[in-house]
């Protein structure tokens, strides 16, 4: 029953490939979370700038809050599930 058991070599490569393929998945995936993690705490860091007094936020060169990018920023910390800082103010501009 053994004897005629053989696997071809393409058969290996292919086992081989997949169990190579398996002992990386945990380091790419590890590798992709702190990318992530690093893209997220940039992005946070930038609207951080764009707050203003008031409760809204502004583009970078506009000293007023302004509807249009407070919207953005809602939605973007919402896509990252980010808190925005002073929450009360910011639901009474908007």
């Amino acid at each position: 029953m053994w004897n005629n058991l053989r696997l071809s070599r393409r058969t290996w490569l292919k086992t081989l490939a997949a169990s190579e393929f398996c002992a990386l998945v945990p380091a790419v995936a590890s590798g992709r979370n702190q990318a992530r993690a690093a893209r997220v705490e940039a992005v946070s860091a930038y609207l951080k700038t764009l707050a203003r007094p008031g409760g809204g936020y502004a583009r970078d060169d506009q000293t007023e809050p302004h509807l249009t990018p407070t919207f953005a920023v809602v939605g973007c910390a919402r896509l990252l599930n980010l808190d925005l800082p002073d929450r009360p103010a910011l639901v009474e501009f908007i």
